[in-house]
């Protein structure tokens, strides 16, 4: 009877261990299973508004990016034009200073003419000839330093204005005086009294003349 029993039992065991493999077995294949997928876990689903939201946030942010890059340029702008007008006004005080050393030089170098001028149709047996060369090696130097004036403001776009013989122009020219000349047209100009002077086709001084009234 005891025998029975037992053997029923072993019976029961042994038709239940194929029955726990199969759910051991179906238990690595989901196992298996869920590895080889992509966890989707970590992934956020929107709305179609929500979407609609970020897009209207990130066309908003990156409108300020280039409102932040324009201004930066204007910025950098408004400080070259600074600068440049800084430079400019820095020049045309350089500038008006040579022109006062060029004034000086011509006066030099016109008085100089004069003086051999006179020196030789006053007396020309009484005219020193030491004295000329003098004179004339002073002359040919203030003549050559000159140049390197009128050069050197013209590299700095500076322009000499000397309207001798020219129609007036009110715009370059200032007229001190009006003087009746019937053998040159009205409105010409007979004398420069003083050169003038534009840097950057902008007038720094106007020319000094006389006008003839025609």
């Amino acid at each position: 009877m005891m025998k029975h029993k037992r053997d029923q039992q072993d019976n029961a065991h042994g038709s239940a261990a194929p029955h726990d493999d199969d759910q051991i077995n179906q238990a690595a294949s989901s196992q298996a299973q869920s590895e080889a997928e992509p966890d989707t876990a970590g992934q956020v689903i929107v709305s179609a508004a929500e979407w609609e939201q970020l897009q209207q946030q990130l066309q908003s942010q990156q409108e300020q990016v280039l409102r932040i890059h324009a201004e930066a340029d204007n910025q950098l702008k408004r400080e070259q034009r600074q600068l440049e007008r800084h430079r400019q006004l820095a020049l045309e005080s350089i500038m008006r200073e040579l022109l006062d050393v060029r004034d000086s030089m011509e006066m030099g170098l016109q008085a100089s003419l004069a003086v051999e001028t006179k020196g030789v149709t006053a007396t020309q047996a009484q005219a020193d000839a030491t004295e000329q060369q003098q004179l004339q090696a002073l002359r040919n130097g203030m003549e050559m330093t000159l140049k390197l004036l009128d050069k050197t403001m013209t590299n700095n776009h500076a322009r000499i204005i000397d309207p001798q013989d020219q129609p007036f122009d009110p715009e370059w020219h200032e007229a001190i005086s009006v003087l009746p000349d019937a053998s040159v047209p009205k409105d010409t100009v007979l004398k420069v009294i003083q050169k003038g002077c534009s840097l950057h086709d902008r007038l720094l001084r106007p020319a000094m003349v006389i006008v003839s009234a025609g």
